[in-house]
């Protein structure tokens, strides 16, 4: 979107200067970046994968929440994995994340690992946020291997 103003100065010998000033107003920020910092997105590419870690989610009238299993992925490799809402409308959390070929079941605490392989493997999952969600309040925190989003609702 472009802005023009116009400014015009009369001299006392009666000459009209006409300056003319382009003033450029950026398109407001759709897509921006909230874990593991915020980031604005102006083009976004995420290679789609076939394997994504267990993730839960959770709405009530006040707070969409998502949580993603990420097993032996520590704080020190959060840095791997992204979570990023594009278009106000959509959450996509991807990355790289260890594959487990036969993880227990969710509900521990803490993963312990009888698996009989552990791969490092690129994923996406895609979430739709739902109506009245304040995106601009998005908050994302990893601790003990799950990433939780939560973004406020009206």
């Amino acid at each position: 979107m472009t802005a023009v103003m116009v400014t015009t100065t009369i001299t006392t010998t009666a000459v009209v200067t006409v300056f003319i000033t382009t003033i450029i107003i950026p398109p407001p920020i759709t897509s921006f970046q909230i874990f593991p910092c915020y980031k604005p997105i102006e083009k976004y590419k995420v290679e789609e994968s076939e394997w994504a870690p267990q993730n839960k989610e959770h709405t009530s009238p006040k707070l969409w929440q998502i949580h993603v299993y990420l097993p032996g992925i520590t704080a020190k490799d959060k840095e791997k994995v992204k979570a990023d809402i594009l278009e106000l409308t959509t959450l996509v959390v991807h990355g790289e994340a260890k594959y487990h070929s036969h993880c227990s079941s969710w509900n521990e605490v803490v993963h312990s690992c009888s698996c009989t392989l552990v791969v490092p493997m690129p994923f996406k999952i895609s979430f739709k946020i739902p109506p009245k969600s304040k995106v601009e309040k998005a908050s994302a925190i990893f601790e003990s291997e799950v990433l939780v989003i939560r973004i406020p609702r009206e």
